[in-house]
């Protein structure tokens, strides 16, 4: 059954998808950067015959590296947008928001933000 969130629990919830959204841009950005920094792609590893930048070339990749994960971690950050979910307060159908509130059955559609899913056991307690 899906109840009515407190306020405290409407903001513990936003706050853990913002921490969510945050930490996978930054697993994007030290991901990328560790790649473009010790791993050749590509044509350069056919030619150099290794996928792995010799010690001498690291720092020259350390710029390019950074830049390249700061993009990857803006786009992933832009990207990790997460739409709103709907639930019907009746039959407990699902949807994706896109500006109804009423569903087929006579129920109200809510955001997922605003409501949390109560098991039966809890509820008898």
């Amino acid at each position: 059954m899906w109840v009515e969130r407190t306020p405290a629990e409407k903001r513990l919830y936003i706050r853990k998808l913002r921490l969510r959204r945050i930490v996978v841009s930054s697993l994007a950005f030290f991901g990328t950067a560790i790649l473009v920094c010790f791993i050749y792609g590509g044509f350069s590893a056919a030619a150099k015959g290794s996928y792995f930048v010799p010690a001498s070339d690291i720092l020259q990749r350390i710029p390019i590296a950074i830049t390249c994960g700061f993009f990857s971690g803006i786009l992933c950050f832009l990207l990790f947008e997460r739409k709103s979910v709907l639930i019907c307060s009746k039959c407990e159908s699902s949807k994706m928001d896109d500006g109804q509130t009423s569903c087929a059955c006579g129920g109200i559609f809510q955001r997922i933000e605003d409501i949390k899913l109560i098991s039966h056991e809890k509820m008898l307690r």
